[in-house]
């Protein structure tokens, strides 16, 4: 039995970002807010596309925040997919197994203050004896 998590792994990622187009999503029923969630989900797939299509991400290296911002999208659109009874849960399914690809990357850290925040975080927690890694 092949999971997604597992079927994913050997996509290429131009095809990863080609799916994420094809994903609809449909409410109950349509008013501003729904048509609002709509818009942003629009938003986010091309999103997801245009970062896929334009940044380096076959040479095995990602940006840390892209995953951030992945999981705080997936736990947004969790909450308002279920608020609004949305019929296309697959997309989520679909942004959830995507992370779990991209957490098997190596991420790297763009901004300066970022790696200095990692940097002492790291360090704060080797030097009370916890395992860093």
């Amino acid at each position: 039995m092949i999971s997604i998590n597992d079927s994913l792994e050997q996509e290429s990622w131009d095809y990863l970002a080609q799916i994420t187009l094809s994903f609809t999503v449909e409410f109950d029923s349509d008013n501003y807010k729904t048509r609002k969630i709509k818009k942003e989900v629009e938003m986010i797939k091309r999103a997801i596309y245009d970062h896929f299509t334009n940044s380096s991400i076959e040479s095995n290296y990602l940006n840390s925040m892209f995953l951030v911002k992945l999981m705080k999208t997936i736990s947004k659109l969790e909450a308002s997919f279920s608020e609004n009874n949305a019929r296309g849960n697959e997309f989520i399914i679909f942004l959830k197994s995507l992370a779990n690809r991209i957490k098997k990357k190596k991420l790297i850290i763009d901004k300066p203050f970022e790696r200095v925040k990692e940097f002492n975080k790291l360090k704060s927690l080797s030097e009370n004896g916890h395992r860093v890694f």
